[in-house]
């Protein structure tokens, strides 16, 4: 029940941020912002996809470890 509050809290408290930069910068930069943000966070995920998946594998681990 705590949980449901505390996301209550924190989600009212983001779109009063929000909503301070939209009244000093306009809607059209701040959600422009958040798209431009979102594909640097996406392209970076992306880019160590393939790093993550040889170390699920092992494939960086020392030869003398054994993985059971």
């Amino acid at each position: 029940m705590g949980v449901w509050f505390a996301s209550t809290f924190l989600a009212s408290k983001a779109s009063g941020y929000v909503q301070f930069f939209v009244d000093k910068l306009g809607p059209l930069q701040v959600f422009l912002g958040f798209t431009v943000a979102l594909v640097v966070v996406g392209l970076i995920l992306f880019s160590i996809n393939k790093p993550i998946e040889k170390m699920e594998k092992g494939e960086n681990l020392e030869k003398n470890i054994q993985v059971y």
